[in-house]
This record gives C-alpha cells, structure tokens and sequence, in this order.
C-alpha cells in the first residue's frame, strides 16, 4: 500500500501502452497518498539542479518522462529553492557549458582544442570541472595511479584542493562508522523471545520533520550468544531505507520490541555539511505506543520524530586549513601500529627468505660439485674402456 511506503513502479518502455500504464498507475498512487494524507518514500528519482551552478543532488517520487509531459506540482531544490528544470532545458544548459572547456579546431578537421590552440590533454581539464565530475568516481588509490604516469599528472593530481576533497570524504566516512558504532547498544545480548516472537508485531513510523536534513535508516541487529573471551562482538548493520526518507516525509514499516533503530543523516548532506552532532538511536518499546493518523483512521503505533538540531557542532578536523592535504589524509588511512607490525612480519619472513635461499644455494653448490665429480669419472671410464678395447684387438 502506498499509505505504507510502498509504491508501484512499472519501468517505462519505449512503446505507448507502457507509458500510459506508468502514468496512469503514477496517478493511481497520488490519488491514494491524497487520500490517506501521506507521502510516499519508496521510489524516488535523482535529479541534479543546475541552476546558477548549485549541483545539489535532489529525489523526487516521478520520473523525468512525467515531470516533462504530465502537469504535476515542480519539484524545488533543497539548496537554492529553484524548479526543476525540464529535459530540454537541462540540455542546452549542459551543451553551454561544455564548449566553454572546450572547442573545436575551425580547418575542417573536427579536432578538439583547448583554447589556448594547444592539443588537449587531461591535465588542461579545469580543477572545478574535475572536481565536480570526474573525482567522485574515483578513488585514492586511483588518484595515486594516476599520478604516477607522467610528470605533468604528477604536478596536476597535486593540486591541494583535490586532496582536500578526498580527505573531507575519507573524514565522512570514517565519523559514520564510528557514529554508528556509538549509537549502537549491539553489546547487549538479545532475548530470543524478543527475535523471534511474532505475537508482539507492531508499526513503527520515522518522521522527518527537519528543515534540509535527508536521513537514513539502520537496523542493528542482535547476537544472542556472549563471543568468547578475546573474539569482537559482531556488527551487523543493515540499511532499510531503499532512498534518503526527505523533510517532511516518513518511513513506515513493522518492527518487534527490544530492535534497535538509527537515524542518520545520507554522507553526500555530511560531505557538504560536515556537522557530528546530527543522528540518535532508539530501542522499540511497546509501553510507548501512541495513535497515529493514517488519514481518516488512526492505529497504534510506536513513533520517533527527527528534528532540525539547534546546535551545529563540525566534525574534528573539518573545519581547519592544512597546507598539504595529502599528508592529513595519511594520517586517517594509515595505521602506525599496523604499519610496524606488518614491517616487522615482513622483515621475519624476509629472513627466513634469505635464509632458505642461502641453504638452497649451499645445496645447489654441492650438486654442481657432484656433477662435476661425476662427470670426470665418466670421462676417465670412457677413456679406460677404449683402452681396454684397443688392446683386446692386439
């Protein structure tokens, strides 16, 4: 049911009736989340605003066939409060802006140029446009490999801001995990009732009711044995939410008391404000179920409201300038204590290594040693039998 957060979605062909079907069952659902006086948070489209260079990444619940041919509410954007532009629109502004990187050589070759009328090379793409198409599909290791191809890659791909870049990402993703770790009470071994009772099912409802905070939604769930002394306790978190559940949006779906919940705000809002102090758990708890509108009728249900923080705290070491980014991002990835424990296992092995070889160098000596022995045997009995020959014939 679309009043659940489950919508109908039928993939738009290239024929007429798949079209009409798409639209006709886009309708149907509207008219149902109309009546029921809720949004769905199933299905949801991507779309990029391109307005006076916002880039910010948005979801909408239709598609771009029908946003462009069906007369239906224009989506905002969440940044700037622009519309969403239309696929025509969207492609003049995409073709403008690329022939401002580049050209094209006027003799009737086609060839492309840059435009000092140098030939075009991947160190003469903007530092901007690199970083805002190319660099999110690609990763440190790949940035490393690339800079190892010529010097002028070397010099390009050392440019601080790319590093800043990939260091703000590295930060965001290492403070999730640990967020996460925090707000997680997995310590706590669970009932088996609590797992596998089906008696005490109930609904549970996220309300999003931030200004510009699309968040996520987590499961953690249980172990139900204690692990043995020394061994870590298993993590295992488990993303429910298909797409980002936006402002004003909810997230419905049937859970069990004593289950653990999370709600996080999405890494590409953290990436563009990196704030910690955003996110909390909770814990089902059946003593707190409270009515619940679902339109013209009202159920039991166990609710959880995230809010628009008052506060804004930064994520550690966001916020400060570092004169070589490069060497910060480093710090993060790199280990100390792992470093010298690998260094020194590696250094055992490179021991026994050479040592092996030296013995299977000493061996290899003395078989060549054999050999030689024995080849001057050979040598001294073919010479003794041709002797023994020779005066047998006398």
């Amino acid at each position: 049911m679309a009043g659940y957060g489950f919508l109908t979605y039928t993939p738009m062909g290239s024929s007429s009736d798949a079209r009409d079907h798409a639209v006709a069952n886009a309708a149907y659902n509207a008219q149902r989340d109309e009546d029921s006086n809720m949004k769905p948070f199933s299905y949801r489209t991507k779309w990029r605003c391109h307005v006076n260079d916002c880039y910010e990444v948005n979801y909408s619940h239709i598609t771009h066939w029908e946003f462009d041919n069906a007369s239906t509410e224009v989506d905002k954007c969440l940044k700037c409060g622009e519309s969403r532009m239309t696929f025509n629109q969207l492609k003049i502004v995409k073709a403008e802006k690329k022939e401002l990187f580049k050209a094209r050589c006027k003799c009737g070759c086609n060839k492309v140029i840059v435009p000092n009328g140098s030939p075009e090379r991947f160190d003469s793409i903007p530092i901007e446009a690199f970083l805002e198409y190319i660099l999110p599909e690609l990763s440190v290791q790949d940035i490393c490999h690339l800079s190892m191809v010529s010097k002028d890659l070397k010099s390009y791909f050392g440019a601080n801001e790319i590093w800043k870049v990939l260091y703000i990402h590295t930060k965001v993703d290492l403070f999730h995990e640990e967020k996460l770790d925090d707000l997680s009470e997995y310590k706590r071994v669970a009932n088996r009732d609590e797992i596998d009772s089906q008696i005490n099912k109930c609904t549970m409802v996220i309300q999003n009711k931030s200004e510009n905070i699309p968040i996520d939604i987590y499961y953690c769930k249980r172990s139900l044995t204690v692990p043995v002394r020394g061994e870590q306790w298993p993590i295992r978190f488990k993303k429910m939410s298909k797409t980002p559940v936006l402002p004003g949006s909810d997230f419905i779906c049937y859970s069990y008391p004593g289950h653990q919940w999370f709600c996080l705000p999405t890494k590409e809002w953290l990436i563009r404000n990196p704030q910690s102090n955003i996110g909390y758990s909770f814990i089902i708890d059946l003593l707190k179920l409270v009515n619940h509108n679902f339109g013209k009728s009202k159920k039991l249900c166990f609710v959880s409201t995230f809010y628009q923080p008052r506060t804004v705290v930064p994520i550690k070491g966001t916020t400060q300038k570092y004169d070589c980014y490069k060497h910060m991002l480093m710090r993060l990835v790199v280990c100390a204590v792992k470093l010298q424990i690998k260094g020194t296992k590696s250094r055992k092995i490179e021991k026994k290594v050479i040592g092996d070889i030296e013995r299977l160098k000493a061996t290899l000596r003395s078989h060549e040693k054999l050999l030689k022995e024995t080849k001057r045997d050979i040598r001294g009995v073919n010479y003794t039998w041709e002797v023994y020959n020779k005066s047998r014939k006398l």
